[in-house]
């Protein structure tokens, strides 16, 4: 019986593992905190990837600019793309939180670091609640 129970707490362990395991960081000269939508770069576990533009190109925000044909560089333009970049942001973060990703960066940020931390792209889920 008591071996059981030593195995059992054993395979617990295990399983835990990875929540005490070392946090990943970038080197403070890697970051640029406008490309972190979520996190802080220096210390974290589970790192998701978003293609910012292809999320900010899909909100009503930005879909408002071509339906209006809103010149770009004007005042009316950039009002609407800072509405549109917010909203991206917003989602990102509300993914970020109900998926417990502890940093959300930019894809194509992240992937010129050349770092050999894997990430989750969650662009997809990203728009699907934009979409919602």
């Amino acid at each position: 019986m008591k071996k059981y129970i030593l195995y059992a707490i054993l395979t617990l362990l295990c399983g835990l593992s990875w929540a005490i395991a070392e946090p990943f960081s970038l080197s403070p000269e890697k970051i640029d905190e406008q490309k972190i939508y979520w996190g802080s770069a220096t210390k974290f576990n589970k790192p998701g990837l978003v293609k910012f533009e292809e999320v900010v190109q899909s909100t009503p925000e930005f879909s408002g600019i071509k339906a209006r044909k809103i010149e770009p560089g004007t005042a009316k333009y950039w009002i609407m793309l800072s509405k549109a970049s917010e909203k991206a942001v917003r989602t990102i973060q509300e993914v970020a939180q109900e998926s417990r990703f502890d940093l959300i960066a930019e894809f194509n940020y992240w992937q010129s670091l050349n770092e050999q931390i894997p990430a989750e792209d969650i662009t997809q889920k990203v728009l699907e609640k934009l979409s919602r």
